[in-house]
């Protein structure tokens, strides 16, 4: 009896944990003015969604495509983590790319296709072989290699060769354009340890550095990335044509299961 009695007591406490947290939404037709309280008044961004989440909150991803980079410092506690979640697993892509859908013929230049593009182009890739092009330091060595590319700053001009030198239209070609992670997950000021947190059933693509970033990450992008992490679950995630997929420095307790990481 008197077991059952403080078995009861537990369940109440842990109950209570977490009766005031609130499920928020973010849509890619949301909008950040709204109060993110439910499908009709999502959020726009996950950036905005993400702010004041705090120990048993839920950030609800609605299918779609978002272009974002998160860096985040927050931490759930034991019993009630902070969860990132797709509403349907499958549906929610995070992207630091686009979609190079017109490319030319470069004049005086066989199997080379060229795109004005006005912002730094991080990388390019090939969505039906998950193959990274390599930079080359001219359009003329783009000529003469597969599966590479150049970037003229002064032009904000992109040169391309593909994978079999066949016009891109056949591969489905991006460029990555955000110098950062879908998202990357740092401890707390103060403490030690990222913890406590769920991110279930998200895609990453397309985030990528040219040239050796800064760390964290080992001097490249990811696609999902936590920093001494405690406690925490990534499950039914996905990450490709990143420069690298899913990561996790140093778990302590930590969970990844049913994710697929593949052309980073």
């Amino acid at each position: 009896m008197r077991a059952a009695m403080i078995a009861c007591l537990l369940i109440g406490f842990m109950a209570a944990g977490v009766a005031g947290a609130a499920e928020y939404f973010v849509s890619p037709d949301g909008n950040d003015q709204s109060d993110g309280l439910s499908p009709q008044t999502a959020f726009r961004t996950a950036t905005h969604g993400a702010r004041d989440l705090k120990p048993g909150d839920t950030l609800t991803f609605l299918p779609g495509e978002y272009s974002e980079s998160l860096s985040l410092k927050l931490s759930g506690t034991e019993g009630a983590p902070i969860t990132f979640r797709a509403q349907i697993p499958g549906t929610v892509l995070l992207r630091g790319d686009i979609d190079l859908r017109r490319l030319d013929p470069a004049k005086r230049l066989r199997y080379t296709w060229t795109a004005t593009i006005d912002r730094e182009v991080e990388g390019v890739g090939e969505r039906d072989t998950g193959m990274m092009y390599a930079f080359v330091p001219s359009p003329e060595e783009v000529q003469d290699t597969r599966g590479s590319c150049y970037y003229d700053r002064t032009d904000k001009r992109l040169y391309v060769h593909t994978s079999d030198s066949l016009p891109p239209d056949r591969h489905g070609l991006i460029a990555s354009l955000t110098n950062g992670f879908g998202i990357l997950v740092l401890p707390s000021k103060g403490e030690k340890t990222a913890h406590d947190l769920v991110f279930d059933g998200l895609a990453f693509t397309g985030y990528v550095s040219r040239e050796l970033a800064s760390l964290p990450g080992g001097r490249t992008r990811w696609g999902l990335y936590i920093v001494e992490a405690q406690r925490c679950t990534i499950r039914r995630c996905t990450a490709f044509l990143n420069g690298g997929g899913i990561g996790i420095v140093r778990p302590q307790a930590c969970v990844i299961e049913d994710c697929l990481a593949f052309g980073n």
